[in-house]
């Protein structure tokens, strides 16, 4: 890649989990030769966030997404290969996902994270690629790597799912079946995604803190279904769109007369003037309620920046500001929910939304 793109073009990150014995050496190591191509470089350790694999997941991407802003980058490039692609088509199966979760990695998705992923796309170029090829191409340029021990412990679902490709494969399978089934699913949830996006173009008002919605215009298909969970997700402040089933019973309800309102994932959806339907924060949500912690509050340095509760992106002016609260007449802001419900349809078939 860096041959190909030119090295002045790319930055390298390094994380370093400090999981193991000698991973700081191993980072420094692959720092160091990125620095022998030209590629500006930097090691980013990482403090415990826990002991769920998901935590470190989430802390290595925020690594990578602040690194991206301190060097005005768009695209965060990572290695995942085929195998990996196969390996999660597989495990997303064995839990019971739905066509989104099928779809698996998409060559290009926004960042899983919100709001640190804002405006930030990850590209995934050698999704294509088999590991051993991978290997073989390594061995041929006399470039060392490092093979991590975990992915040899079956406790680890990801494992787990390697060998049993590794027995489909010696006995004639090939993973690469589950890349293109992959790929065909992913192109359907791209198209859904797109029709569901045109919906929301179509239909929704974005009025500030709220999203206005004509009660006609919603029908209970595939796109109406997709772009209504969005709407929701972004009003509420959620970090994914709430579960299929569950919107699908709050449709049932919206054709009723006397429904009044409901809330559902952090959002309240009522029934304004001009049978409109409008979509906004709960603010039992936002005070906080038995089992859910109140919003956050977000505390800004004069000129400095940040989103609240992942919808309200706020620059303070001259005088250091907090939100929720007042602010300075200086203080520039701008509710993001359309530019959230947008980012979460993009990232359906990369996230997880498996429709259960």
């Amino acid at each position: 890649m860096a041959r190909r793109l030119g090295p002045e073009r790319l930055r390298a990150v390094v994380v370093d989990h400090g999981l193991r014995t000698g991973s700081a050496a191993v980072a420094d190591a692959a720092a160091a030769r990125a620095s022998r191509w030209g590629v500006a470089v930097e090691v980013v350790r990482l403090r415990a966030p826990g002991r769920a694999q998901a935590a470190w997941r989430r802390a290595r991407l925020e690594a990578f997404c602040a690194a991206a802003r301190r060097n005005e980058a768009v695209h965060i490039a990572l290695g995942h290969t085929a195998d990996d692609q196969a390996e999660t088509l597989l495990i997303r199966a064995a839990a019971g996902s739905g066509l989104a979760g099928l779809a698996a990695m998409a060559p290009l998705a926004p960042v899983p994270l919100w709001p640190e992923g804002r405006g930030l796309t990850l590209a995934r170029p050698m999704l294509g690629l088999r590991r051993s090829a991978l290997r073989a191409w390594l061995e041929a340029e006399g470039l060392p790597w490092s093979e991590d021990p975990a992915n040899a412990d079956p406790r680890h679902t990801r494992v787990r799912a390697r060998a049993a490709l590794a027995a489909l494969e010696a006995g004639g399978f090939d993973p690469l079946r589950l890349c293109r089934l992959a790929a065909t699913i992913g192109a359907g949830v791209a198209r859904l995604n797109a029709a569901a996006a045109a919906w929301i173009a179509a239909h929704a008002a974005f009025d500030g803190p709220t999203i206005l919605l004509p009660r006609a215009a919603f029908a209970a298909d595939a796109a109406a279904l997709r772009g209504f969970a969005a709407l929701v997700a972004a009003a509420g402040g959620a970090d994914r769109p709430p579960a299929r089933r569950r919107i699908l019973a709050l449709a049932a309800r919206l054709g009723d007369a006397a429904f009044k309102g409901a809330t559902l994932g952090g959002a309240r959806i009522k029934i304004a003037s001009g049978d409109r339907l409008v979509l906004a924060r709960d603010p039992g949500a936002i005070a906080g309620r038995a089992g859910v912690p109140p919003a956050a509050p977000l505390r800004l340095a004069p000129g400095g920046d940040g989103v609240w509760d992942a919808r309200l992106w706020a620059r303070a002016g001259a005088t250091a500001i907090t939100l929720p609260g007042e602010a300075d007449a200086a203080a520039a802001h701008d509710w993001l929910l359309a530019a959230r419900a947008a980012h979460l349809l993009g990232q359906l078939g990369d996230a997880g939304f498996t429709g259960r």
